[in-house]
Formats: structure tokens, sequence, C-alpha cells
């Protein structure tokens, strides 16, 4: 009787832990040119999930006025998990420098310009000169549903925020919970020695590795509840 009551609070933790881990409000941050669409079905996983698109009609020209635009459009506040890759992890970050208490996931992504391979850090100030809105009808044809986000980007919110980026002050808090996921293969943003998991991919493990993604933030928060 005693081991048949000791198996039931285990189950009963196990599943109280489940409903607190999908429970809180989700935000999906895309890396930049890309969109929701980044994030597949496996993200619904977590529960009360919002996928967010990044504003083509603002003004913002610093992560910083971007961060506080999302703010204001979402409701994001204290408690709330912020999710973001590549950019969306620098912005979910500057979002975490003005809503303490978050409960941060970046995938992919930089908590300062200086974790950005040197080679993007050297090109950044040539942005103005690439031809961008060539480059995005050029991709028009490729299956790959990356290039079919980056296509239908605002090439003046590329350029902006590709500088946006270098200028950045990087993640200033820390009162924030922050669980760091990354592939051992990324070219873009090398894989930081401060990583909590890293997985068998490249810059894209957010889409190429959804399933795995998923199955660490709901392992990592039925661990940790209190996070």
């Amino acid at each position: 009787m005693a081991n048949l009551v000791s198996r039931f609070a285990k189950k009963l933790a196990f599943f109280t832990k489940m409903e607190h881990s999908t429970s809180m409000r989700c935000f999906l941050l895309p890396g930049m040119g890309a969109d929701e669409r980044m994030y597949d079905a496996e993200w619904d996983r977590l529960g009360d999930v919002t996928r967010i698109n990044w504003p083509h009609d603002n003004n913002a020209r610093s992560l910083t006025d971007l961060a506080q635009q999302i703010i204001a459009d979402y409701g994001i506040q204290s408690r709330d998990r912020i999710i973001g890759s590549s950019l969306g992890g620098m912005v979910a970050c500057e979002i975490a420098n003005h809503c303490l208490d978050l409960d941060l996931i970046l995938i992919g992504s930089a908590t300062s310009p200086k974790e950005i391979t040197t080679l993007l850090t050297w090109l950044h100030p040539l942005i103005d000169l690439a031809p961008l809105p060539l480059f995005q009808f050029s991709v028009g044809s490729c299956p790959l549903e990356l290039m079919r986000m980056f296509q239908t980007s605002s090439s003046e919110f590329l350029r902006t925020m590709s500088k946006a980026v270098f200028v950045w002050k990087g993640l200033s808090t820390n009162q924030t919970q922050i669980l760091r996921i990354h592939g051992k293969r990324d070219m873009v943003i090398p894989c930081p020695e401060n990583a909590d998991f890293t997985l068998e991919g490249g810059h894209l493990i957010v889409m190429s590795h959804s399933k795995e993604c998923v199955d660490i933030i709901l392992r990592h928060f039925m661990q940790n509840p209190q996070s």
C-alpha cells in the first residue's frame, strides 16, 4: 500500500510540473528574415504559444526599439516565457532587460554581439551596399521554407537590424532564468561554452531539430519547476 501511495505521489508531482510548464505564456520570436513559420507544430506542445512576426510598419532603429514595441503589442510581462532564435533571441534578451523575472530560452542565439562570428562582424558595415531586393527575388524558386520567408521580408528591416545587432549592448540583467540550446556546427553564432544543451546541427536547429528543442525545454522546466 505504501508503494502504491508513493507511486501515485510521484505521478501527481510529474503532472503538476507538466501543467506548470505548459500553462505559462510562451512567445516565439523568429530569426532575421524569418516569420512565424520558423516554428512548426512541434512548438505547440509548449502550451499557450504565441508566434510573433516582425512588425514591418515600425520605425525601430535598434533592438531596444523593437523589444519595446513587441512588449507593448503583445502585453509581455514578468513570468512569461520568451523563446528566440538568432535575432529573435537577441530581441528576447532585450525584452528581458525591460521585463525582469522572465524565462528566457535562446536557440542558436547570442547574449552579446561578441558571440557573433568574426566574419559577420567585419562584413556588417557593407550591408547598405548589398542588393537585398535582388537577392530576395532570386531565392523565390528555392524550395526551402526559410528562403521563401526571406523573400517576403522587408529589405529595410533586414538592413536596419543587421546594423543594430552590432551596436546592441547585450543582455544586462541577471534576474532572468536562461536556457541556451545551440547547434554544434553553427557558423553564424559559434556554440558558446556556456550552452546548456548542444545538438548535432547548425544555425537553424529551431527548424531542423524542433522536436529535440521542445523536448529539452519541457524536460528542463519539469525538472526546474521554480523557473
